[in-house]
Formats: structure tokens, C-alpha cells, sequence
């Protein structure tokens, strides 16, 4: 009963570092991934899943009298469905979090509006409305000038988490100081 304690304690201390510092088997991960380049089932949460089955269920099976080797056939079963039930659950949650990503990405053209200024070379803030979200995100100016709250603006690329914005439509005073530059050349 002993081993199969140590066993789950390992799995469970093996999850709680995972989630606490993020994917610490990056080591040994060899990359079996879902097509898109998702979970492994040698990640870190998934082993850790199977190790605290394995013990968990050797536990019980020690507990009940179960022959050792009935027992420890039992427990492997086990480990393998929880794993499995562990890697098709961390792969749902990876494919709803790789879909953010693509919305990101995907920014580029989408008409929004500065909410925090754009200082010169610096970062401000603008709303993102679409017909299915709408979100706040980090925004620098794709000519390194400011722009004031209130401004509607475009994104021209995706940077990270942040986007570049520039002005969607001229204000009313470059029309005329463009013209006005024109007519004083000719």
C-alpha cells in the first residue's frame, strides 16, 4: 500500500507544479501532439493524471484484498483511462485557447476606437467591437505619433497580444493643409 501512496503523492505533486509553474516536462515531452500541435500525452498534467490513478486505484484494490497481481493490472487499466480522459480534456481546452489566438491574429482591418490615448511612441488602449466579441486591447500607433481617445482607428497588424492602429478616416484640417500645400507649389 506503501508504493502506491508514494505513487499517487507523485502524481498529485507532479499536477500541482504543473499548474503552479506551467509545463515543467517539457524535458521528456517527446512530442506526441493532436495534429494541430496540441497536449502530448507525455505532458506533465497528463502523467500526472495517470500516476495519481495508478496509486489511487492500487490503494483501493490493496485495501480490498485484491490479489497483487489483479491489483496492479487494475491499476495500469486505470492509469491509461484517466490519462486518456486527462489528454482529451487538456486537448478541448487547448483547441478553445489556440481559437483566441486565431481571433488575434485575425484583427487586422477591424475598424475600433482609442479608449486610453496613444501617446507619441508609446501604448494606449482601443476597443474592438465584432458581431461575436468585444474587446479591450494594448495599441501602439503604426507612425509613432499620438492619437487622441475618442479616435477611430484601423488596425494594420498584430504585434504579440497588442495591436498597430493608424487613423481610419483624415481628419478635416489634412485635406485642406494638403491642398493648401499644392496650391502654394503652384
Amino acid at each position: 500500500m506503501l508504493l502506491y501512496f508514494i505513487i499517487m503523492s507523485l502524481g498529485i505533486i507532479l499536477l500541482v507544479v504543473t499548474v503552479l509553474l506551467g509545463e515543467v516536462m517539457d524535458v521528456i515531452d517527446i512530442g506526441l501532439d493532436i495534429g494541430d500541435g496540441g497536449t502530448s500525452p507525455l505532458s506533465g498534467p497528463v502523467i500526472g493524471i495517470g500516476l495519481t490513478a495508478f496509486g489511487a486505484t492500487g490503494m483501493l484494490t490493496q485495501v480490498y484484498d485484491w490479489p497483487s497481481l489483479l491489483g496492479a493490472i487494475t491499476s495500469a487499466v486505470s492509469a491509461l483511462a484517466f490519462g486518456a480522459l486527462g489528454w482529451w480534456m487538456l486537448a478541448i481546452i487547448h483547441r478553445q485557447t489556440g481559437s483566441t489566438d486565431q481571433t488575434i491574429s485575425s484583427m487586422r482591418g477591424r475598424i475600433g476606437e482609442v479608449t486610453t490615448g496613444i501617446t507619441a511612441n508609446g501604448i494606449g488602449e482601443v476597443l474592438l467591437t465584432s458581431s461575436d466579441s468585444t474587446r479591450n486591447m494594448l495599441a501602439r500607433s503604426k507612425d509613432g505619433g499620438a492619437i487622441a481617445p475618442g479616435t477611430v482607428v484601423r488596425v494594420v497588424e498584430t504585434y504579440g497580444g497588442s495591436v498597430i492602429v493608424e487613423p481610419a478616416f483624415a481628419t478635416s484640417s489634412e485635406p485642406a493643409n494638403q491642398s493648401t500645400t499644392q496650391s502654394e507649389e503652384a
